[in-house]
C-alpha cells in the first residue's frame, strides 16, 4: 500500500481509460490495420478454407500448440524481412523478456552482438516498410531483430529474426516461449494476413507519410514545433513539464 500511496502522492497513480470517439493520436495503428475491414474479411475466409474452427490453442506449442499455420506464418516472416529464421512469440514482450532471459544464459564469444527492435520501424521506414535494416541491406549483420505486430500491423505477437541456430535455442530455452500457451488461430492468421497486406500494397504507408508530413507543418504553422522532440517517424513527443500539466493534457485530449 505504501507504494500505491507514493504513487498517489505524486499524481502517477495509474488508472484504466475509457476509450473515446475523438481522433486517435495516441495508438500505434499507424496503418489504420487494426480497424481494417478487408484484413479482418480476408482472416475470417481464410481460416474457413483452412477448415479451422477453434479458438484457441490449448496449450503451449511444445505440447500440441503448434501448427502448419504457425509454420506458414514464420516461412512469410523470414523470406518478407530477409532472414534465416523466425519465431514467433504471443507479445512483443514475451519475445523481448524471452530473448534477453536466455541470452544471459548463452555465452557469446564475441565482445558483443548487434540485436535491433524494429517496433516502430515496421510499416514505417525502408522498402516495403520492412525497416531501415533491410533498406540499408545490412539485415545480416545483426545477431537478432524483434518485429512486433502490436504497432503498425494492427494486432498482436511478434517475431525474433535471426539463424535457425538462435531459433532453436530459443526454443530450447526461451521460457516466455516454452512455458507460454500458443496465440489462438484468429490471431495468427490475423498476424499473417496484415503481413502480406503490407508486403503486397504501399497505399496506408503513403498515406501515412503524407500524415506525418502535414502534422509536421501544422506544428511550424502554429509555432509549436519547438515543443515537439524533431522526428520524421510516426512517434511525435511533445514536452511537457510536471504531471500535473500531463495528465490534464491527456485528460483534455
Amino acid at each position: 500500500m505504501a507504494k500505491l500511496n507514493e504513487r498517489q502522492e505524486n499524481n502517477v497513480f495509474r488508472k484504466l481509460p475509457v476509450s473515446n470517439k475523438l481522433v486517435d493520436f495516441s495508438s500505434n495503428d499507424y496503418l489504420g490495420f487494426a480497424k481494417n475491414e478487408a484484413i479482418f474479411i480476408s482472416v475470417s475466409q481464410y481460416l474457413v478454407d483452412k477448415g479451422i474452427m477453434a479458438n484457441g490453442a490449448t496449450v503451449s506449442r511444445l505440447l500440441i500448440g503448434n501448427s502448419e499455420l504457425y509454420n506458414e506464418l514464420e516461412d512469410y516472416l523470414a523470406n518478407f524481412f530477409r532472414s534465416d529464421s523466425a519465431l514467433v512469440f504471443n507479445s512483443g514482450y514475451d519475445a523481448n523478456i524471452g530473448f534477453l532471459l536466455a541470452l544471459t544464459e548463452l555465452r557469446l564469444d564475441l565482445n558483443c552482438y548487434l540485436v535491433v527492435d524494429e517496433a516502430h520501424a515496421i510499416g514505417v521506414f525502408g522498402e516495403n516498410s520492412r525497416g531501415p535494416l533491410v533498406e540499408w541491406n545490412v539485415e545480416n549483420q545483426s545477431f537478432a531483430r524483434i518485429v512486433t505486430f502490436g504497432k503498425a500491423l494492427g494486432c498482436r505477437g511478434a517475431t525474433i529474426l535471426g539463424s535457425k541456430d538462435l531459433t532453436d535455442y530459443l526454443v530450447n530455452f526461451a521460457r516466455s516461449f516454452i512455458y507460454t500457451t500458443a496465440m489462438p488461430p484468429h490471431a495468427q492468421a490475423t498476424a499473417l494476413i496484415a503481413i502480406t497486406q503490407l508486403s503486397q500494397s504501399e497505399v496506408e504507408q503513403l498515406g501515412l507519410r503524407a500524415n506525418i508530413t502535414f502534422f509536421k507543418s501544422k506544428l511550424n504553422e502554429l509555432g509549436i514545433s519547438d515543443h515537439f522532440v524533431p522526428s520524421n517517424s510516426a512517434v511525435h513527443c511533445c514536452s511537457v513539464k510536471g504531471n500535473d500539466q500531463v495528465k490534464e493534457w491527456a485528460l483534455t485530449l
